[in-house]
C-alpha cells in the first residue's frame, strides 16, 4: 500500500466522522459546532487552531477544578 492511499482513507474516515456524527458525539471529542462549520468550509487550518484553543480552555477548566493553578506556557 502506498502512503498516499492510506492518507486518503484517513481523510475519508475523519470527514465521515465530522460530517455525520451528532454534535453531542463530536463534543465528547472536543469538536464544537464552530469547528464543524470551519471543517465543512474546508478551512482546515482554522479548524485546527479553533480546536487547539478549545482544548486548552477545557484543560484549564479541568486542572483548576482540581485546585491546581493553570499556567499557560508560551510555545517556543
Amino acid at each position: 500500500m502506498s502512503s498516499e492511499f492510506e492518507e486518503d482513507k484517513d481523510k475519508k474516515q475523519i470527514n465521515n466522522f465530522i460530517t455525520t456524527s451528532p454534535l453531542r458525539v463530536l463534543e465528547r471529542h472536543f469538536i464544537n459546532q464552530e469547528m464543524v462549520d470551519l471543517y465543512k468550509q474546508d478551512k482546515i487550518d482554522d479548524f485546527i487552531s479553533a480546536r487547539e484553543i478549545y482544548l486548552k480552555l477545557k484543560e484549564r477548566d479541568f486542572v483548576e477544578k482540581m485546585g491546581i493553578t493553570y499556567v499557560d506556557v508560551p510555545e517556543k
